[in-house]
């Protein structure tokens, strides 16, 4: 019966609660929606919506209430999460308890990474795991999740990428050496030539990368920042929110990029640019990237090896992205 907007009840919370229940209230709590945590589990609606209601019961408070068109957690819902993902996560874990045997693993890992870094790790990562992890499974997500908010819901297993993931429960290591920045473009262009200086640099059109997935969002990034300090302004005529586009419109357009050494060098070895140290190198700050996971993976014997086989790779992709790259008939520098 309900008081005051509260279920009443006589027993003390989570009295012989079902672990089913929690797997339920997980679902529940991720998607905030009773139609979409259904789907997830595989269960039907009405199945789902019974549960909450026992849900409901158990811990005294609605837990999932309308607001407006869609449902939203209550108070007491909103701090259900992390307890009931660290919860959950530790179970989980029971079934992994013993040592992670890569040849015979059939785990399944999510990650986020960047279409930025996941070109330049995927394909070395993947060799890896298949010649020592067969039956290993990974997930790979973009830059558009929230990342943070991903890991403490246990919506995925590590993250890759630059920015740096504040948390008290979150680890952290970083990958490689941290990197500079350098240029891509068309020599072969009206106007461009074999080397581009600074002033011919700010000159230039401009595509910018807006690796988050929002390029109508303003960000900032190390160059940016350089930029504002120095008040120098730049012609931007694109943003784009994903790096397969920028190598393509490069080789069409008389355009230049910025963007992390390594990756400048990926893309104009893909599409035959011609990579440079930046103009601004030596002020602009390099970038490091780093792996984040939460506290609940940290001693996991089989999440430690796939972070190990993450930083070996990023490490010897980062340490030989070491020479420029040149456009044939272009001219040495």
């Amino acid at each position: 019966m309900w008081e005051n907007g509260h279920v009443g009840r006589d027993t003390a919370p989570l009295d012989g609660l079902d672990l089913n229940l929690l797997v339920t209230l997980r679902a529940l709590l991720r998607e905030a929606n009773v139609t979409r945590a259904a789907e997830r589990l595989g269960q039907s609606q009405p199945t789902v919506s019974r549960t909450l209601a026992t849900l409901r019961t158990t811990f005294g408070d609605p837990l999932l209430v309308r607001s407006g068109r869609a449902m939203a957690l209550t108070p007491v819902g909103q701090s259900l999460r992390s307890p009931v993902e660290r919860a959950l996560a530790a179970i989980d874990q029971l079934g992994n308890s013993g040592a992670f045997v890569p040849a015979s693993s059939e785990r399944v890992f999510r990650l986020i990474l960047p279409d930025i870094v996941g070109s330049l790790l995927l394909p070395r990562v993947l060799m890896t795991v298949s010649r020592l992890a067969p039956r290993l499974r990974l997930q790979v997500l973009g830059s558009e999740r929230h990342m943070g908010r991903d890991l403490l819901h246990g919506e995925v297993d590590i993250v890759v990428a630059a920015p740096k993931l504040d948390h008290p429960e979150f680890f952290s290591r970083t990958l490689g050496e941290p990197m500079g920045w350098s240029i891509i473009y068309q020599p072969t262009h009206p106007g461009f030539g074999a080397s581009m200086d600074a002033d011919q640099w700010r000159k230039a059109a401009h595509v910018q990368l807006v690796p988050a997935g929002r390029p109508d969002v303003v960000t900032s990034n190390s160059l940016d920042e350089v930029l504002v300090s120095q008040r120098v302004a730049r012609h931007v005529p694109l943003k784009v929110s994903y790096l397969g586009a920028i190598g393509p419109v490069l080789k069409r357009v008389a355009c230049v990029a910025s963007m992390p050494t390594p990756v400048a060098r990926y893309v104009a070895a893909e599409q035959g640019l011609q990579a440079l140290p930046h103009p601004l190198g030596s002020v602009i700050p390099p970038v490091q990237l780093r792996m984040t996971w939460h506290e609940t993976q940290h001693a996991d014997t089989g999440h430690k090896w796939l972070r190990d086989q993450l930083a070996a790779v990023a490490d010897t992709v980062i340490l030989n992205a070491a020479a420029p790259v040149h456009v044939p008939g272009a001219g040495s520098f």
